[in-house]
């Protein structure tokens, strides 16, 4: 008997491999998860290209045409309906023992999904911090409610989904992302990309997509503040996203377009993180930020809103994951300053962000120290301590 045959068969789906956390986190699992399942990923995308990990790839969307979308998430209804006719077909004829979704749409798909199998929907936000409107909130309560189970990324988002969502306390776990430190070890040698930047230049380094999620018009209006105190720096923008242009015209318009370097997005944007000198996070919510991790282990010392969620839960463990900084918090793994308000400019929060840029880039002290704790954090998280507890997870429930 077909050894690959005899083994439950394991979906995970997603709507494409373009950059992100959540996509890396899927490569991570697809490279080092096994055992008694057998994995297949499912793309919503056209192209399942993007991944050479995995051996096996469907793609549901099989039109010549692209999906109507925004990062691969289709808002057409009638491509709604033929993406569910597809997956449907897809989850009978390969008799899958469970669905294991990534992100919104995905996750809505997997709850119309028929079957005897589990379907487990993984969700990577703190979903409260997203403007969704009634109908998107109705869509993640009756998504976490009506699956089998649903894996959140951080504490506070387990706590958001159960609180605001309805959740069931029991059918929430927190599972961490897998970060793989030594093939980011490997790829942050590798040679660097020429964005003309002084050598004695101090670089600040932002990756994320740029979206108004991430805050990279505070950024930008505080890296004017740290261009007072230290006139060479530069803003490295690593990543893709609908806001480039409002970035980029932002810049301009207050004088520091020529030190803003737009890398967009990059397959390897750790050898880019290697070579800058502090790591900024400028989010107005996340839900586990991959990159702080990253950066970590890129030996970058971090500063970092205290949204929710997971900045707090990745930089500083021991304390209260539901508290929140009014001021500058010198943590044990990173620096947390307050966030940001949605009904102000946050001009005196901008300021304080500023000031603690500058104040970690003329300390070398207190980089060092920030690279080696980080250095041993970040190993918590590696893939020999994390994938274990996903594969423990699925074992369960097979």
């Amino acid at each position: 008997m077909d050894d690959r045959r005899s083994k439950k068969r394991v979906a995970i789906l997603t709507h494409s491999l373009e950059g992100g956390g959540a996509e890396r986190v899927i490569s991570n699992l697809s490279r080092h998860i096994g055992g008694d399942c057998e994995l297949i990923l499912l793309l919503l995308d056209v192209d399942a290209s993007r991944l050479r990990d995995c051996d096996q790839m469907i793609s549901l969307w099989s039109q010549d045409h692209p999906v109507e979308s925004y990062h691969g998430l289709p808002f057409n209804p009638i491509q709604l309906l033929q993406m569910t006719v597809s997956l449907r077909r897809e989850v009978k004829r390969n008799d899958f023992s469970m669905v294991l979704s990534f992100l919104e749409i995905p996750n809505f798909l997997n709850l119309l999904t028929l079957g005897r199998h589990q379907r487990i929907v993984s969700v990577r936000n703190h979903m409260s911090g997203k403007r969704k409107g009634f109908l998107g909130n109705v869509a993640v309560g009756f998504v976490t409610r009506f699956t089998d189970h649903t894996i959140a990324a951080s504490e506070m988002s387990r706590r958001d989904l159960i609180e605001n969502f309805g959740a069931e306390a029991e059918k929430v776990s927190v599972l961490p992302n897998p970060v793989d430190v030594d093939r980011i070890t490997e790829m942050r040698d590798e040679g660097f990309a020429d964005f003309r930047i002084p050598e004695d230049a101090p670089v600040i380094v932002n990756v994320a997509r740029l979206t108004d999620a991430k805050g990279h018009d505070h950024l930008i209006r505080c890296f004017c503040k740290v261009r007072e105190k230290l006139p060479e720096a530069r803003l490295l923008l690593v990543g893709e996203g609908d806001k480039k242009k409002d970035i980029a015209d932002l810049a301009r318009s207050l004088g520091v377009g020529d030190h803003v370097i737009f890398a967009g997005f990059q397959e390897n944007p750790y050898r880019l993180l290697s070579r800058s000198d502090v790591f900024v996070l400028s989010s107005h919510y996340e839900g586990f930020p991959n990159a702080l991790l990253e950066a970590m282990a890129c030996r970058v010392p971090i500063i970092s809103t205290d949204c929710l969620s997971g900045p707090r839960e990745l930089l500083s463990p021991s304390t209260d994951p539901s508290s929140v900084s009014e001021d500058v918090e010198y943590t044990e793994y990173g620096i947390l300053v307050p966030p940001w308000r949605e009904d102000a400019s946050d001009i005196e929060k901008e300021s304080i962000l500023a000031d603690t840029i500058v104040e970690m880039l003329s300390d070398k002290g207190m980089r060092n120290r920030y690279i080696s704790k980080g250095g041993e954090r970040v190993k918590d998280f590696s893939v020999s301590n994390v994938i274990p507890l996903w594969n423990d997870f699925i074992q369960d429930r097979l």
